[in-house]
């Protein structure tokens, strides 16, 4: 989870601020949040995420996915940052 960290930052967020939509980057730091302090299995952790994630979304009238694609899609974007973290070591 290190490498996450230093792409979100040490300090991951609870929940998205303002009224703006979350960044992916964002999304990704409110996942850390729930592995790191809450100490959920990865799967929760995802499945919080995108609840959170759409709720955003549909506070702003935007149609969203599916639940399951979302977190299959998050689940991409975290393995993206673990492979690059492995060819920058």
């Amino acid at each position: 989870m290190d490498y996450l960290s230093r792409v979100v930052g040490y300090n991951p967020i609870e929940e998205f601020v303002g009224r703006k939509l979350p960044s992916v980057q964002e999304a990704m730091s409110v996942y850390l949040y729930q592995k790191q302090n809450l100490k959920l299995q990865r799967r929760e952790c995802l499945m919080i995420t995108i609840d959170k994630v759409q709720e955003k979304w549909s506070q702003a009238g935007i149609p969203t996915c599916g639940k399951d694609y979302a977190i299959k899609k998050l689940s991409g974007f975290l393995g993206q940052v673990k492979t690059y973290k492995k060819f920058q070591a």
